[in-house]
C-alpha cells in the first residue's frame, strides 16, 4: 500500500519536528509526507523541509484549505492526515 501523508500546518515550528519523527518512524514507510504550509509567520516551512517533507506554501491560513491542497498533491493510493501538533502510534500507516 502506497500512503502519502498530508500534514497541514500554521505557525507549527514547535510542535512539527516531533510529528516528523513519529511519521518517519512507522512500521509502514509513507510514499510522501506533504506538509501544506498555511501561510505560517514562523519557520514552519524550513523545518518540514529539513525532515525531509515536500512543502506546498498557501498564502492564506485555513485548515480545510490546506488539507484540499494536500490531497490534490498527493500521489499515494491512500491519504493519510494529521495535524502538525499530534503523535502518531508507530503503527498508524499500517493500522490504515
Amino acid at each position: 500500500m502506497r500512503v502519502s501523508v498530508v500534514i497541514p500546518a500554521r505557525n507549527e515550528e514547535a510542535f512539527l519536528p516531533h510529528c516528523l519523527e513519529r511519521i518517519a518512524h512507522q512500521t509502514l514507510k509513507p510514499l510522501e509526507v506533504i506538509v501544506v504550509d498555511s501561510a505560517s509567520t514562523d519557520r514552519t516551512a524550513q523545518v518540514a523541509k529539513d525532515h525531509g517533507a515536500r512543502v506546498i506554501r498557501l498564502d492564506e491560513p485555513g485548515v480545510g484549505r490546506a488539507r484540499h491542497a494536500g490531497f490534490q498533491a498527493a500521489a499515494g493510493e491512500v491519504i493519510a492526515s494529521t495535524d502538525a501538533d499530534a503523535l502518531v502510534p508507530r503503527d498508524w500507516l499500517e493500522r490504515l
